[in-house]
């Protein structure tokens, strides 16, 4: 790789410089980035550098080669030295020997913030350190590196850490005794301090021993677990709701389905006692389907009236042509009785009623007509009943 890009974000989780170093050339150039979606950070490999204050740097001495015994058993070893719970955090570790490891562990909150603009932004990013390998580590030497509102400052070979520019010469004075050179950037004085200052420190120094001292990498597979976690946890409700949802739905329909049953067999009820109220000679078989089996009845019925009305109009007709014929003879009333037309008809003579009854039988050609008692009125005139029976 002939250049290195590397990004510094300040505590707020935004952009801050980008340093673009030259591997061979060591020569370290500073470019200024206003956002994420700067172009300038659109490179086949970018390292992040994170806020020490995110950053928790520690040593654990666990007896174990084993990855995933170290994984299991590491945010265990430090749990008493955080001030949040195990579980709100990600873990990293590099081997230091077979009993000892070197630890960082973060926030899972504020990597996966970071994790977030990378994806969006769509950033090719191959490492994530903590600002503290920044600095040149040395048993004898302060190294600081100055900036516009703060400063790092790393004391000896120890952890670096973020101090207020106020507060850089009261730290330089407390840990000047035990330190004889305190290296920072040009233009930098610390007058009154018995210390020497030395101003040769430049960015292409960081960069070098950065990459000297193997830092751990905090861009750990699990960010990304997590993020796939957190969208199938976001998901659950919804897959919950779905269920509920058909749940109801079949325990509604089945109740419906329940009581429409319900419904059916009250109303087939109702319908056996009203076939049977009504038709006491009603059959087995009718008791099965009663609603059919009073169609069927009602439809036989409306056969036999309708037959009867055909009977009756047919023989009005030859009642009334015949009528016509014989003026002499008068109708007193007219009934059907058993599909039966009974007559009785008034008239001065038997010899008229004689005639009327003959002349309709020849009319009626389809009835019988029978001619019953004849009566003789008070008035003089004669009584008689036909009757019209179909052959």
């Amino acid at each position: 790789m002939t250049q290195q890009m590397i990004l510094r974000i300040n505590d707020g989780g935004k952009p801050l410089c980008l340093y673009r170093y030259g591997a061979q050339s060591k020569v370290c150039d500073t470019l200024p980035i206003n956002d994420w979606s700067d172009e300038q950070l659109r490179v086949d490999a970018l390292t992040v550098l994170l806020p020490a204050s995110w950053v928790y740097l520690t040593q654990t001495h666990i007896a174990s080669k084993s990855k995933e015994l170290l994984n299991k058993s590491i945010p265990f070893a430090i749990e008493e030295e955080l001030s949040n719970e195990v579980d709100d955090n990600y873990y990293a570790f590099r081997m230091l020997s077979e009993n000892q490891q070197s630890v960082a562990a973060i926030e899972k909150g504020l990597l996966n913030q970071l994790h977030q603009q990378i994806k969006q932004h769509e950033l090719q990013v191959t490492a994530i350190y903590s600002e503290a390998n920044w600095l040149p580590r040395a048993t004898d030497k302060m190294y600081l590196w100055q900036e516009d509102e703060s400063s790092l400052i790393r004391f000896g070979d120890d952890s670096a850490m973020r101090i207020a520019n106020t507060q850089v010469a009261k730290m330089v004075a407390v840990f000047a005794a035990n330190l004889k050179v305190l290296v920072t950037q040009e233009g930098t004085d610390f007058e009154g301090l018995k210390i020497t200052v030395d101003h040769s420190l430049t960015a292409a120094m960081c960069c070098a021993a950065m990459n000297h001292a193997d830092p751990i990498n905090l861009y750990i597979d699990a960010i990304k677990n997590e993020q796939q976690n957190q969208q199938q946890q976001s998901l659950k409700p919804i897959t919950y709701l779905a269920v509920l949802l058909l749940c109801s739905w079949v325990f509604i329909q089945g109740f419906q389905w329940f009581k429409l049953n319900q419904s059916i067999a009250e109303l087939k009820n109702q319908q056996k006692n009203l076939f049977i109220n009504n038709f006491p000679d009603a059959a087995q078989a009718e008791l099965v389907d009663p609603f059919a089996a009073l169609q069927s009845r009602l439809k036989l019925r409306g056969d036999s009236n309708n037959q009867q009305s055909n009977v009756l109009l047919e023989a009005l007709q030859g009642i009334g042509a015949v009528l016509q014929q014989q003026p002499l003879i008068q109708i007193n009333g007219l009934r059907m009785v058993d599909n039966k037309i009974e007559l009785q008809i008034n008239a001065p003579s038997m010899s008229a009623i004689n005639a009327y009854h003959q002349a309709l039988q020849l009319q009626a050609i389809t009835f019988d007509v029978q001619i019953g008692v004849n009566e003789l009125t008070d008035d003089n005139s004669f009584r008689s009943i036909l009757t019209v029976v179909p052959r």
